[in-house]
């Protein structure tokens, strides 16, 4: 399958290719921010990593797992994420046999293709998280999904429950992706398989047992999402549409033109026949986010635009259908382009770190290595340092403990909080505790005081610290405030 696949199949090739290019092009250059600094911490030590994912981290198990092996490579930036990197390279193949099993070759080629140049599956395989992982796993859940319907076999069954099953381990959000599967099996315009589909039901739940009776269910690991707004969803489609609007109003107006061309055609085709396939992709594509939206508004928020790359296949599976459909080659060529230059653009802003050309996605995130640097080569053996939000001191840890800048003194850590809190994250930052800046003169000589998120009692710990000291410095490293006091 393997070998038919890529014999005589440039395009799939190529795409690869540009993938490959992108997701490795200075993978490595850019400093970990706080969540990436968890994906490599955590899974450093097995036993370690089973205890956290057990009792504090409910999410990216399968990711974390494959993360622990994964390390043996190294530690550096660019081997900690290459491993999204690999996903994202075979997620490109994989696009291909769903968009074929659904369609035909030509779809399929172009699916690969946009995929390929996609600046939001760019990002992401250039992120140590499990989000181009759970994109791969969601196609081949697709897969199984279209193969169990169309042949009805018990290999593709299996395949489906085991895919269904792994999304979810890979990330929470790939639950959503697996109900809107379900709901789809309801709008075959066939016999519905209930056996089967009820079988596959039970046996991933089964699958899942060990997740959802974890004490980690019940953590806080959302609890510092705030409600979303109608734009969040739309943010969901500029994602999807490689964090450009632009693309996203060509995409729209290419779909809508073909949307009314079927209609059109109706009459002269058995347009029922093929319809599941398209209430299919809809439905991947309108009902997680959607669901997270209004759980989010009127429950607890878990919605976050950027989750949601593993809609990325029914996106542009949908996008590639409508412009193959073309009937003037110019125009389909001259669209083409368009969505190359426009990728283009994106992709240059981001690796250039440009402040001007960036919608969703900001092209620079905290950058904790030069952060660490300056601290350590500027501290005392009398300095203390205190860290706001809390756990954000993973961070600064990980790269002193790299200890590639040659450390000599390094700044003791203080805790300031007035209750414990996940040293994972994902909670509110609780408040400080005043009893501990009591008399803190007297055990150290400066203060370096780290603030990452400009709210709740940030100021507080200022407040605090200006009764005793004096503020004499302050740097910025994106995202990262650095206050010295003396």
């Amino acid at each position: 399958m393997i070998a038919s696949l890529f014999s005589k199949n440039k395009v799939l090739i190529f795409s690869m290719i540009i993938a490959a290019f992108f997701s490795l092009f200075m993978i490595g250059a850019k400093s970990f921010w706080v969540d990436e600094v968890l994906s490599a911490y955590m899974p450093l030590k097995w036993d370690r990593m089973l205890w956290i994912l057990h009792n504090n981290e409910a999410n990216m198990w399968a990711y974390m797992v494959l993360m622990h092996f994964w390390l043996k490579l190294g530690t550096n930036e660019g081997i900690i994420r290459s491993l999204s990197a690999l996903f994202a390279i075979v997620s490109v193949p994989a696009i291909y046999i769903l968009a074929k099993e659904l369609f035909d070759k030509r779809v399929a080629s172009l699916s690969s293709f946009l995929l390929s140049i996609n600046f939001f599956f760019i990002f992401k395989a250039q992120l140590a998280r499990s989000y181009s992982m759970l994109l791969f796993v969601t196609i081949l859940c697709s897969y199984f999904y279209v193969k169990s319907i169309k042949a009805n076999k018990k290999i593709y069954w299996i395949g489906f429950i085991i895919f269904s099953a792994l999304s979810i381990y890979t990330h929470l959000f790939g639950g959503l992706f697996v109900l809107a599967t379900y709901l789809s099996f309801f709008y075959q315009g066939r016999r519905l398989p209930f056996k089967q589909i009820l079988i596959s039901g039970i046996s991933s739940f089964i699958l899942l047992i060990p997740l959802f009776i974890a004490p980690a269910q019940h953590g806080s690991a959302y609890d510092w999402y705030s409600p979303p707004k109608i734009t969040s969803l739309i943010a969901v489609l500029i994602l999807l549409s490689g964090d450009n609007p632009v693309t996203l109003f060509l995409f729209a107006s290419v779909f809508v033109a073909w949307i009314c061309g079927l209609l059109k055609m109706q009459k002269k085709i058995n347009i029922t026949k093929i319809s599941w396939k398209y209430l299919y992709l809809v439905t991947l594509l309108v009902v997680p986010p959607l669901i997270a939206f209004l759980f989010s508004a009127f429950v607890k928020p878990i919605y976050q635009s950027t989750y949601f790359q593993m809609l990325l296949s029914p996106f542009l599976i949908l996008v590639a259908k409508s412009l193959s459909d073309l009937r003037t080659k110019k125009l389909f060529i001259l669209l083409i382009i368009i969505i190359i230059l426009l990728s283009m653009v994106r992709l240059i802003a981001w690796y250039g770190k440009s402040k001007q050309i960036a919608w969703v996605i900001e092209n620079e995130n905290q950058n904790w290595k030069d952060a660490t640097k300056l601290i350590v080569n500027n501290s005392k053996s009398t300095d203390g340092i205190i860290f706001y939000d809390y756990f954000e001191k993973l961070s600064y840890q990980w790269y002193l403990g790299k200890n590639y800048m040659g450390v000599k003194n390094s700044p003791q850590i203080i805790e300031v909080a007035s209750r414990t809190y996940s040293p994972f994250g994902g909670d509110l930052v609780p408040d400080p505790d005043p009893k501990k800046f009591v008399n803190l003169e007297r055990s150290y000589s400066r203060i370096w005081y780290v603030v990452t998120r400009k709210r709740g009692n940030y100021l507080q710990i200022k407040n605090y610290l200006e009764t005793q000291y004096n503020l004499v410095s302050q740097s910025e490293f994106k995202k990262i405030n650095i206050f010295l006091f003396n």
